[in-house]
């Protein structure tokens, strides 16, 4: 296209040169990147379509609003996941310390004693003989 074509075609349009998208310009996110786009493509459907202006404009906005939609459901899924994560940890966290409860509940209504319990056991009894042998 040459110039005069693309200045005959912003005439036509009615669309200063100030609203189109610079190709030079580097967008500063993927969202500006896409509205580029999609601005570009909209002016190209615009240009080659036999609908309504109108009839454009509102698949132009509907479009616009499902992007929209889609962006504040990724923001909810995104939510959803850490508080899924935070809930994990809270529940393993539960879960060992039931776990330990339980392994301590085991350990006082035990009828068996432990080795060191035992060990123990034996020097009291010998301690009290020694005791008792003094005595005498």
């Amino acid at each position: 296209m040459d110039k005069e074509e693309s200045s005959l075609t912003e005439n036509e349009m009615d669309i200063p040169s100030a609203e189109l998208p610079d190709d030079t310009a580097v967008a500063d996110s993927s969202q500006e990147s896409m509205a580029y786009t999609s601005s570009e493509g909209f002016l190209s459907v615009a240009c080659q379509t036999e609908e309504s202006p109108e009839a454009i404009l509102k698949k132009h906005e509907e479009m616009e609003a499902l992007r929209e939609f889609n962006a504040r459901l990724e923001k909810d899924n995104e939510i959803l996941r850490e508080m899924i994560k935070k809930k994990k940890e809270k529940t393993k966290k539960l879960q060992e310390e039931i776990e330990a409860s339980k392994r301590l509940q085991q350990m006082v209504l035990s009828p068996e004693k432990s080795e060191t319990e035992v060990d123990l056991e034996k020097v009291v009894e010998l301690l009290d003989r020694q005791a008792h042998k003094r005595k005498k």
